[in-house]
């Protein structure tokens, strides 16, 4: 903020506001087309001058406002509590944590999304007080365990603790959260995704890939309605998936591959009208692949692999007009490569390899593919 009004400290000594270009012409040292082109240049100046006054006013004015914001007192005992919890040691408690300092602020840019330390305050609450809705430490290295004390933050919205090194489990106290995002992939979490998760119905995005979960999905996770992203792959996970994630018809987003479960993959999916990818690679299913597949017209993504036994037809994917990327590899499916493949216009990555079909070279001599 400094530097910005010392930049227009500079601007505005260098506008000559008393430039008279009619004195001028009466001097004899300028005609008066360069007089009424030197007026139009007054003119433009003068307005450049109000106008880089109101925004210094402007910006001034933010400033001080948020600076008169702070977070709520019991918000930053809970933020030292949290910070103890995770093992967190350079959050910088003698700024506020609601402050643009770079000890709450991540600034640095990481186009791979891999990395960040960002906390977000809500300050539009009445009064001079600001609530903490969000938290990112992703990549931090954090040693241990997800913090319990998160409950005493009473508008957090969004967590992602992803790419550390969490052990344990989700604490129970967090049921009584209102999260809408949660995210703890690649850490060590292990033992039974906890039933109590299906509590918290306010979450759309639910991310545990990349632990130690092991046992079934409970079905209790069929109770988070609003639900939009649901990622479980890379896991322990056993048994067969529950009839119950049916309800979940808000998914635009289903992983459950690299797990072990067992039986045929359900025919559970005619309700998930809005998925735009699923992923079931590597999974542990058994073929056939279910017809309701077909029904997954707005699917972006679709990656089926290694199933166990159970021959397949080549599923129906014709309606599927915005398919970009399919994966259909040892599905044991036989038979013609259907021709409505070549038709479908997004399609841009496929492989069908090691299955038992036949035509594939022939259907794609000169279609849009990228890579086969």
């Amino acid at each position: 903020m400094k530097s910005f009004f010392l930049n227009c400290q500079s601007y505005l000594l260098n506008i000559n506001i008393d430039y008279n270009p009619a004195k001028r012409v009466a001097e004899g040292s300028v005609n008066r087309k360069e007089a009424g082109s030197d007026m139009l240049g007054s003119m433009f100046r003068s307005g450049m001058v109000v106008f880089i006054i109101m925004l210094m006013w402007r910006e001034l004015a933010v400033e001080v406002e948020a600076q008169a914001r702070k977070l709520a007192a019991d918000e930053v005992k809970a933020l030292h509590e949290i910070a103890r919890e995770l093992g967190k040691r350079d959050w910088d408690f003698t700024k506020d944590p609601c402050s643009t300092h770079s000890g709450w602020i991540h600034t640095e840019t990481d186009p791979m999304n891999l990395y960040n330390s960002t906390l977000i305050c809500n300050c539009s609450f009445p009064g001079d007080v600001c609530h903490v809705d969000s938290i990112f430490l992703k990549g931090q290295d954090l040693p241990s365990v997800l913090p319990p004390s998160l409950v005493k933050l009473p508008y957090i919205r969004q967590v992602d603790f992803s790419r550390n090194y969490l052990s344990g489990t989700i604490p129970p106290a967090w049921t009584s959260t209102k999260l809408e995002v949660l995210s703890a992939s690649i850490n060590r979490l292990s033992g039974p995704i906890p039933k109590y998760l299906g509590n918290i119905t306010t979450l759309r995005v639910l991310s545990l890939e990349s632990n130690m979960f092991f046992g079934p999905i409970p079905p209790r996770l069929g109770n988070l309605v609003n639900l939009e992203k649901l990622v479980l792959n890379a896991n322990y996970l056993t048994g067969e998936l529950p009839q119950a994630l049916t309800q979940l018809t808000k998914l635009t987003e289903f992983r459950i591959g690299s797990n072990n479960f067992i039986g045929r993959i359900p025919n559970i999916y005619g309700n998930w009208t809005q998925l735009q990818k699923l992923q079931i690679s590597a999974s542990g299913f058994e073929g056939p692949i279910p017809p309701s597949i077909s029904s997954l017209t707005n699917l972006t993504e679709l990656r089926i692999s290694d199933l166990n036994g159970g021959v397949s037809q080549f599923p129906f994917l014709r309606n599927m007009k915005d398919l970009e990327r399919l994966m259909l590899r040892s599905c044991n499916i036989y038979g013609e490569v259907p021709a409505f493949l070549s038709d479908l216009p997004k399609l841009r990555i496929i492989d069908l390899s090691f299955n038992r079909l036949v035509g594939i070279s022939r259907r794609f001599t000169s279609t849009h593919l990228e890579k086969m």
